[in-house]
């Protein structure tokens, strides 16, 4: 056997945020509704959640993540209460 040194991992690069490819791009049907990711906008009657309403994600904490990732991505304002999980 011959021992091979491993490649370097690359940095990730900070800085601007990047502008999302069209399959990152929240589902956003209503007006009134939130982009939410396209797995679960095509789900739901307006095509999104309502804004300003409190939803409730339990046992699904992958979900409620990509959730607040595309809300927040997209220049929306989530919070979380009660998920110690998530502090």
């Amino acid at each position: 056997m011959s021992e091979t040194t491993p490649e370097p991992v690359a940095e990730p690069e900070y800085g601007a945020p990047q502008e999302p490819t069209s399959t990152d791009r929240p589902v956003t049907l209503a007006s009134d509704a939130l982009g939410v990711p396209s797995w679960l906008g095509r789900h739901l009657t307006r095509g999104g959640l309502p804004r300003g309403a409190v939803t409730d994600a339990a046992d699904c904490p992958a979900a409620l993540v990509d959730i607040l990732a595309t809300v927040t991505t997209f220049g929306g304002w989530a919070a979380v209460g009660g998920d110690p999980q998530l502090s």
